[in-house]
């Protein structure tokens, strides 16, 4: 469970204070603004699109208070973003929605719910946790996402979009002071050179302290620092073409365990394995486990850490051929380096596993978008490329049977190779009626090699998964008026299979596919001339070979030292109702609403998975709520004062 209760104050320096992204209304209308998302890859109010989704504005994320993008699961119904603190994606964030979502990462998987900045795929979580510094917009999409995004998506899609660079000089500097050493500077600079050309540079250092206790050496786990810069151009030779060039460079670690183990039992192997030996201090028993929740016994030989550099280079080429036809052209590198070390149990005793691993990869992407028949069709259509390459040396030491503590080594290299095609046309069969078909035509071929370095060099292993995927998606949506809409949808998802790599003797352990049929039907409703919405939504999801974690000892003779692995469990489903609203009570006094109930259950497992019948759900909960208020303070001097309360659980 996880409640937030946040107050915040704003000083807006002019009344009319809006982003590109909402208009501004009338300062004497007590109106919901109005917010344009462009989940259709096509800019449209929010009102009325007839998807599931969520758009907060950079003017509402820093009313709000929120500075990173694990504040979201605050503002998103059905949305749980977690976190690691130690081992592989530590200070990364991974997301979930309506009960889908990647564990964690340096286990072969991919993101079911995968990050976008400015339409580009961000590989993996490790590094991801992006402070909500000089954005523009950000859209959080439930459901599938598959015939209007390049890299297919299971569960939905995050979409950061940031401030472009504009023919205006400006910029801003904030920063801010909190408990646990919290301690942030953002800004940016926008810089025009002459009429066609624009760059703007953007930097923010972050930084918290831990805030787990360590018994043995009165430190601290789980601190954290985050420094980024981001340089950005935008040429505009002529109305018709613009061409965006940004770079992109993230430095992000965290230090310090924050294991929680309130129970440590005498009876497993590892803990025999390290007590046999006399010379083994401290010993392995109940004396280690944690005295408190944000407490643990610390002392590690060597403490946990995880540091993680990204660099990305992306060009964005538009051109806007005639009113009704717009050409993209999206190509981008992405490197990831981590490196970290994880105490699994958080004691000194046992052992421990470290990795150091690189990321590559690159995309391409040619989009059409347009019109046909008088604006009455309207269509997206595209061809994606995406190759990426994984590469780490990752290792563990962990006692043997004489209790002599062994290292095992092995190396690995993992690569993904994928292309696809992805269509999505909407026709008006009526003024009132629309009928949305797509499809997404793809292949994906993953492969691996491993090699054991030590204790003895040589054994390794390979193998190779390719994979097509046919996935569908139907829609019809009714507007009643021009104020109330509702649409149904059905749409199918899936998740590549991939490979588990063990540290302690190189085994590749696979595992396949996984795939998500979605029902939707939703109403997007305006009442009192504007005044308040309700947009509720309810979901049935049909999950088929859904992929799970769960702990792997490996066999004999490599050390008995657990890791997780991913595997392929059964068949579920997840059914659930979302509900979002808005009131503008008076020209000052907002109100808001943000809801969801869910709930799922194993439908039939596998043979010798690690749950049963009766296990819950990861990161499924079953109730979700935001409630919050905004009051606007006016000045004579034309300034703004905007007072925030919000409370979520």
């Amino acid at each position: 469970m996880r409640t937030h209760l946040l107050a915040s104050a704003a000083c807006l320096l002019a009344p009319g204070l809006a982003h590109a992204q909402q208009t501004a209304t009338s300062p004497t209308k007590s109106t919901v603004p109005d917010i344009v998302v462009t989940a259709e890859r096509r800019s449209t109010n929010l009102q009325d699109t007839p998807v599931a989704v969520t758009a907060i504005t950079a003017e509402q994320l820093q009313s709000r208070g929120v500075q990173s993008v694990r504040g979201l699961e605050t503002l998103v119904p059905g949305l749980s973003v977690g976190s690691q603190t130690n081992g592989p994606g530590a200070n990364s964030a991974t997301f979930w929605i309506r009960g889908l979502g990647q564990m964690r990462a340096g286990n072969g998987s991919e993101p079911s719910v995968p990050l976008y900045i400015d339409d580009f795929y961000y590989p993996g979580i490790s590094g991801n946790v992006l402070r909500a510094m000089d954005i523009e917009q950000v859209e959080v999409l439930r459901g599938p996402q598959g015939t209007l995004f390049g890299r297919n998506s299971i569960g939905g899609a995050v979409r950061y979009t940031t401030t472009r660079p504009e023919q205006a000089f400006g910029g801003f500097v904030e920063g801010a002071l909190g408990s646990f050493d919290r301690k942030d500077i953002i800004g940016a600079l926008n810089i025009p050179i002459g009429d066609k050309l624009a760059v703007r540079l953007s930097g923010a250092h972050m930084e918290t302290g831990g805030y787990v206790d360590h018994v043995a050496d009165d430190d601290k786990g789980g601190s954290t620092k985050n420094d980024l810069i981001r340089i950005q151009a935008r040429y505009r030779p002529i109305d018709t073409l613009t061409l965006d060039l940004s770079y992109e460079d993230s430095d992000s670690s965290s230090r310090g365990s924050t294991a929680y183990i309130p129970t440590i039992s005498t009876s497993g192997v590892l803990a025999a394995r390290w007590n046999a030996r006399p010379t083994n201090q401290p010993r392995f028993d109940q004396s280690l486990a944690s005295p408190c929740v944000y407490c643990n016994y610390g002392g590690l030989p060597v403490d946990d850490f995880d540091d993680a550099r990204a660099k990305h280079l992306r060009f964005t080429g538009q051109w806007d051929v005639n009113d009704h036809l717009t050409l993209k052209l999206l190509s981008g590198r992405s490197a990831i380096d981590d490196t970290w070390s994880n105490d699994l149990d958080g004691t000194p005793a046992g052992g421990r596993q470290y990795s150091d691993s690189r990321v590559v990869s690159y995309s391409q992407e040619l989009q059409a978008q347009g019109s046909l028949l008088g604006d009455r069709l309207q269509y997206v259509a595209g061809v994606f490329y995406y190759h990426e390459e994984y590469s780490a040396t990752t290792g563990q030491l962990a006692p043997n049977a004489a209790g002599l503590i062994v290292e095992s080594r092995s190396a690995y290299t993992n690569k993904r190779e994928s292309i696809s095609g992805y269509g999505n046309v909407t026709y008006g069969l009526t003024s009132r009626l629309k009928l949305t078909g797509g499809v997404r035509v793809g292949s994906e071929d993953i492969s691996i090699r491993t090699q054991n370095l030590l204790p003895v060099s040589g054994a390794s292993d390979s193998g190779s998964l390719s994979e097509t995927t046919v996935l569908p998606m139907a829609r019809l949506q009714y507007d009643w008026s021009d104020d109330i809409m509702s649409y149904l949808s059905v749409s199918r998802g899936a998740r590549s299979g991939g490979f588990n790599i063990i540290p302690s003797n190189a085994d590749a352990i696979g595992f396949n596919s996984e795939s998500a049929t979605s029902y939707e039907g939703g109403a997007r409703m305006a009442f009192m001339d504007r005044r308040v919405t309700i947009n509720p939504t309810i979901f049935y999801t049909d999950y088929k070979n859904m992929q799970i974690n769960r702990q792997y000892t490996p066999p004999p003779p490599a050390a008995p030292l657990p890791t997780s692995i991913l595997e392929n469990a059964g068949r579920a489903h997840i059914y659930g109702l979302e509900l979002e609203g808005f009131a503008a009570v008076t020209r000052h006094l907002r109100l808001r609403l943000a809801a969801a109930y869910m709930k799922g259950a194993f439908d039939n497992l596998n043979p010798g998975v690690g749950v049963t019948l009766d296990s819950p759900l990861p990161r499924l909960p079953k109730w979700f709520y935001s409630i919050g208020a905004a009051y606007d303070v006016d000045h004579a001097s034309g300034a703004v004062t905007r007072l925030n309360l919000d409370y979520s659980w």
